[in-house]
This record gives C-alpha cells, structure tokens and sequence, in this order.
C-alpha cells in the first residue's frame, strides 16, 4: 500500500492534481463502514471544525488518531490510494509519523495569483492587498 496526500495553501486547485494521479493509478480513499468518520474528507471536516485559522501544526489525539487508523485498514488493499486536500498541510508531521510509508505532493500558489483571484472577487472599494497577502503568507 501506497498513500499519497496532496496539499498546500488553500488557493491551490488540488482536484485537478488528483484527477490527474487517477488514470496512473492512483484511487481515492475509501469509505469505512464503521465508526463516526467514515470519509477523509469528513475526517478533516470534523476536525478542522473548532480550528478554522490554525496557527501552527497540528497533532490529533487519540480519538483522532483512531478514526485514521480506520480510514487507513480500510484502504490498505488498495495498491495506491489517497487524498487532496489544503488542510493536511497543518497535519504533515502528524501523517509522516502515522504512516512513515506515506508520500506528500506539496502545492503552492503564487502571491500575484491570489491577488489576481481576490480582485477578480472582491469589488474595487473593498479590496485591501495588504490583508490579502497577510492571510496568503500566514
């Protein structure tokens, strides 16, 4: 078994990446049949939900720990499997250490591309580069 998580700043489009990895093989991570979290996605929702802006690494505790263990051994059949997803760059250090047989694609978004994307969204009066780029390098 091969896990593959793709991650980065939260501007980066990570699907395409993913659909991208598919046909060479790659497969999406499967649902558990047991349990409160089935999905990694909804894994990363839940605990994400009380942490919107976290400021530095995060280590899941125990319960956190287990709801993995779960999605893993359920995708352990799986030659290569994984996820996309922004938020599992807070949780490097916590995946390296859960499964060191697990590989990382790191994605960064330039700073002139997210202020391209923020005036493209923001109207012209309300527009202020400076958060803007605050958020972009926090």
């Amino acid at each position: 078994m091969q896990t593959l998580i793709i991650c980065g700043t939260p501007w980066c489009e990570l699907q395409p990446l993913l659909a991208f990895l598919e046909p060479a093989g790659l497969r999406m991570a499967r649902r558990t049949n047991t349990g409160g979290v089935q999905a990694i996605a909804q894994w990363h929702e839940r605990l994400f939900a009380d942490l919107p802006a976290p400021v530095a690494p995060i280590k899941p505790d125990a319960p956190w720990q287990l709801a993995a263990e779960e999605i893993f051994s359920v995708n352990r059949t799986q030659p290569a499997w994984g996820w996309a997803d922004s938020r599992s760059s807070w949780l490097l250090d916590f995946w390296r250490d859960f499964d060191p047989g697990t590989r990382f694609v790191l994605t960064h978004t330039p700073a002139s591309s997210v202020l391209c994307r923020a005036m493209a969204d923001t109207e012209l009066a309300n527009f202020d580069s400076h958060a803007v780029l605050n958020t972009w390098s926090s």
